[in-house]
Order: C-alpha cells, then structure tokens, then sequence
C-alpha cells in the first residue's frame, strides 16, 4: 500500500465527507473531529489538506505534541507545503542566547504563508505559544526583505550597506544566520529565510552567480537564479506586529481562499495563550482575541465535546498493545484478516521490517498479512471504518521515536568567537602547533593599521600567543580527565613537538602489533557461529534507540566476522 491510497481509504469513509462538506459550506464554519486516536489526527489533516487546499494552521497544545504531528503531517505530504512554526522564546541552553534555527523555521513559515502560489496548498503546524506571539506585519516583512536575482545591476556596497542596516553583523566568516563576510568580490551571507547561507559573486556591479554552500567545507553547493534575504524579524514583531491568524487570514484571503485552523484542545490553547499575554502583554494576544479570530474563521476542534458546531465521529481506536509479546501480535494480524481488516506496518526502516517479519515467522505466525506502508508515523491506531489497523513499529518494540525538523540550519563546526566568549581566563585549550595553553580572553590591537581581534592564550613563564580570529579552527577546549590538568609548555621549545612525535611513534607501534596479531589470526582456525534466529532479531528490534548507519555498518561486520571460521 502506499500514502495515496492510505489517504484515499480514510477520506472514503462517511465522517470525513462530513467534514469537508462542512468546511466548504461557510466561511466560518465550526467543526468538532471527535474519536481520533494516535496518529488519525495527522491521517485526517493530510486527507483533508489534499481535498480541500488553501492554507492550514495547526494549533497544537504544546512544542513537542506540535513537532510530533508536524513530523506525521511531513511524512504523510511528502514534504509539499509542509513547514514548522516554533516559538520565539525558546533559548539556547549552551550560549543563553536566542535559537538560530527557531528563528529560521519561524521567518521561513512566514514568508512562505505571505508569498504562497493560489494553487499551493500550505500547512503551518505550531504549538499555542507560537500560535499566541505576535508576527511581523507583511508590510514590514517586505520592507525588511532584500530580493537579488542573478544578472542583476546591483553594486556589492550597497548590498552590504542594505544588509548592514537590516541588522546583519559582518565577521570573517559566516557561521550562523543573522551573518555576512565580505572578500573582495564575493560576499557570504546567512539569511534569517533558508537552512544555508547564499554566496554572492560580483562581477563589477553584476551578480554574477548566486550559490549556496556548506558552512564547513565551504564548498559552493545548489545554484540559485533568486534569492530573498530576510534579517530576524522578532524586534519588529514585537513592536509593530499583528496576530498570526490575521496575517494567514490576509494571505489566504489575497489568493481567494479562506485559511482553514485546526487546534488539538482548544481549553488548553486558550489557556497557554492567555498566560503567555499576562507575561508579555506587548508581544502575545490575549484569549478574547483568540477568540474572536478563531470564530471569524474555518475551524475544525478536535477532541471538544460540547464546544458546538457540526459534530464528525470517527471510529478510530489506540494501537493495541501487545508488550513484545509477538504470538499476540501475530494472533491479531489473523483476526485482522478475518474481519477483512488491513494490517499496516508504518516505517521507513527497512531493516526493522525485515526484523519482524523474520520474528512473525519464527514464533509461527507468519509476515504475510502484514504489509509494510514506507512511512513513519508518531502512534498507530484501527480504523473500523476504513478497514485499517496500522501499526508503528517503534510502539511493537518499544523504541523511543524521534521527530525531525526539517529546514533547520546547519551548525558550523568551526570555533565561534560566540564560543570562546563562553571560557572563562584560565581554561585550558589547545592550539595544533604550540599545544596547550591557557584561555586569557579576547583582546584588540593594531595590525596593519587596522583594529583586529585576537584571542591571548598563556604559556608557561608567563609567555603568551596571540591568535588572529582567522586561525580559530587551529585551537579547540582542551578535553581531558576531571581533576587532571594538562602540562603547560614554554613557548620556543620543541617539547610539545617531541610530544607529537612520541604519540605518533607509539600510534605506529600499535599498528604493527595489530597487523602480526592479524596475520595470526588469518593463518588459524576457530568456532563459525550459526547465523541470527529470529530470537536475535526480537533482541535487537527491542533496543531503544535506532541504530546510526555507522552503527549498523560495525554491526555487520561483527556479525560476519563472528559466522566465518577464522578468529
């Protein structure tokens, strides 16, 4: 079975004819979806979203119901028009500062609801607290929006005159959003809009090529004809911004469609909301204009009994729970079968469907009525109405499911001066041609008749080394034992090369005992281990965590090595 034809089973059924009826009768139009269980939730606003297109809001209670269903929403679309509204609030742990990448999933929903195609169909899932701030008008967004195309006349100093006014912060080399460096001709910048920064190559006052690129290997990557620039739009969302539901309703409404709002428990959306205004009245509503915006609005409840509106049951129940206690399990892919009932396995593991199949056939049972559906989903459920029982396979094994946010930035590997403001004067780190020495803060001096920072690190008899910030990927935190300190070299001797040197001899020693310890091992004989039962297969289907690819990799090997009669 694939994701259409699941989708295409769940809107065949009465309830959802209901609903879509329902929404398309009046502009504000009151849905409850009552008796949806585990991931319907997501099954229903992916079938809906298909049928009725236009632009959705979904309103979960909390960041992790959101980022959960955001993922199922993802996985169901296939990535169309899906995109995630964090909230603003969330800090960095490591730093105390703002999170980039929340920043740059919020600004990226944004501008996607405020330059969306009529014919796109585009879902925002956010939690309540997103829901409640308030954003940036479209007017703002457009002032605060700098569009290049390639081939066009434009000069890079008034580009980095434009940027600089934005906000942006010009450094050495771009390392997270909110960034731009200038050489010569090029000019890299990290735009609040997209998970990569944009490379910008001139050719006189021509934009020659525009590229983006990878922030640690520093390679030119996809090529872009356009690309819009946007700074962090937070400070103005704050002090001139509008409602997020009045900001979908204009957009929605410019392209001749009215948004549709989807919220998970409206009690509790209304009361984070309104809690939320009560610490920060100037940049969040409050519950009466919650209110007020989600009766002026398609809105479709879930969960709300008594809250009014046409009522859609569905018969959906939870994934039953079978404690990996697969006989169970198989017994109830054969009482699927007999009431004509599909039994679906949501992953897209291929290995974990392998690995049960192998456990269905071992406790005798079989994996011949158990279809695998190529998608991962948060929670399964039974579907009496459509004729689905859908399982997920991190709830058979009891695995730990992670969701994934796409579209977040990547991190630079690189030493950040961010980073280095976080040591404190004494810390240890280490520099890859003078060894280990100690943090003695950021200072600036002249060099060349221009103003430079550097970062002081202290030697033995008080000898110190000033590093330019463009030698940052030469030095990094020294990592040792608790309650060992490193031994501190005087600067000019060769005592950290000799180090080096030892270590590279002892490295070399190692490897020839490890070559003739193999050597041995090849000319002798020993046990081949029987290959895995399904026994193994459960044991390994049961483990928390999904393995990594490097994981699996060490895995294999080991296995072949343990099944081949050589030790």
């Amino acid at each position: 079975m694939t994701i259409e034809k699941l989708l295409e089973r769940f809107a065949a059924q009465e309830a959802f004819g209901r609903l879509c009826e329902a929404l398309s009768r009046t502009e504000a139009a009151r849905v409850c979806a009552e008796r949806l269980a585990g991931s319907a939730r997501s099954v229903l606003g992916a079938a809906a979203v298909g049928r009725l297109g236009g632009m959705h809001l979904f309103i979960l209670a909390d960041r992790e119901a959101a980022a959960y269903f955001y993922s199922d929403l993802y996985n169901l679309r296939e990535g169309r028009g899906v995109l995630y509204l964090p909230s603003s609030y969330r800090r960095s742990a490591q730093h105390g500062a703002e999170d980039a990448a929340a920043a740059v999933l919020r600004t990226t929903a944004l501008a996607r609801a405020a330059g969306a195609h009529a014919d796109e169909a585009l879902c925002i899932v956010c939690c309540a607290e997103a829901a409640g701030e308030r954003v940036a008008s479209g007017e703002e967004m457009k002032r605060s929006t700098l569009t290049l195309h390639a081939g066009e006349q434009v000069g890079p100093d008034f580009v980095c005159e434009a940027l600089a006014e934005y906000g942006f912060e010009r450094v050495d080399f771009v390392s997270e959003p909110g960034q731009l460096a200038v050489r010569g001709s090029i000019i890299d910048v990290f735009s609040f809009s997209d998970s990569k920064p944009y490379r910008l190559d001139f050719f006189g006052n021509e934009v020659e090529s525009i590229r983006t690129f990878n922030l640690n290997t520093q390679l030119s990557e996809a090529k872009r004809s356009a690309v819009e620039i946007i700074p962090n739009l937070r400070g103005a969302a704050s002090a001139e911004g509008v409602s997020l539901f009045g900001f979908i309703q204009r957009y929605a409404g410019q392209r001749g469609a009215r948004p549709t709002v989807w919220v998970d428990d409206a009690r509790v959306v209304a009361q984070r909301v309104a809690a939320q205004h009560a610490a920060a009245s100037e940049s969040a509503i409050g519950g009466e204009e919650l209110e007020s915006a989600l009766r002026g609005m398609r809105c479709v409840l879930f969960a709300a009994a008594g809250e009014g509106g046409t009522v859609c049951r569905f018969s959906t129940a939870p994934q039953p729970a079978f404690n990996k206690d697969f006989g169970l399990l198989a017994a109830n892919i054969r009482e699927n079968e007999a009431r004509g009932f599909d039994s679906l396995l949501l992953t897209d593991s291929l290995l974990q469907a392998e690995r049960l199949a192998g456990i269905l056939t071992g406790v005798g049972g079989g994996g011949k009525g158990l279809e695998q559906l190529p998608v991962a989903l948060h929670e399964g459920f039974v579907d009496s109405a459509a004729g689905l029982c859908c399982y997920t396979d991190h709830q058979l094994f009891g695995r730990h499911h992670r969701y994934r946010l796409h579209g977040a930035p990547e991190k630079s590997e690189r030493l950040t001066v961010r980073e280095l403001s976080a040591l404190q004067p004494g810390d240890y780190v280490v520099h890859i041609d003078h060894g280990v020495g100690m943090f003695g803060g950021l200072v600036k001096q002249q060099l060349n008749g221009k103003l430079q920072e550097f970062v002081k690190l202290v030697y033995r008899d008080g000898d110190v080394l000033f590093v330019s910030v463009h030698g940052l990927h030469r030095i990094s935190r020294y990592k040792a034992r608790d309650g060992v300190p490193p031994k501190v070299y005087k600067l000019g001797t060769d005592a950290w090369q000799k180090l080096k040197n030892s270590a590279k001899s002892k490295v070399k020693d190692m490897a020839r005992e490890l070559v003739a310890l193999y050597a041995q091992r090849k000319s002798a004989r020993g046990f081949a281990f029987s290959a895995d039962s399904y026994l193994q297969h459960e044991l390994e289907a049961s483990f928390i965590y999904e393995d990594t690819p490097d994981q699996l990799k060490v895995t294999k090997a080991v296995k072949a090595d343990m099944e081949d009669s050589s030790p």
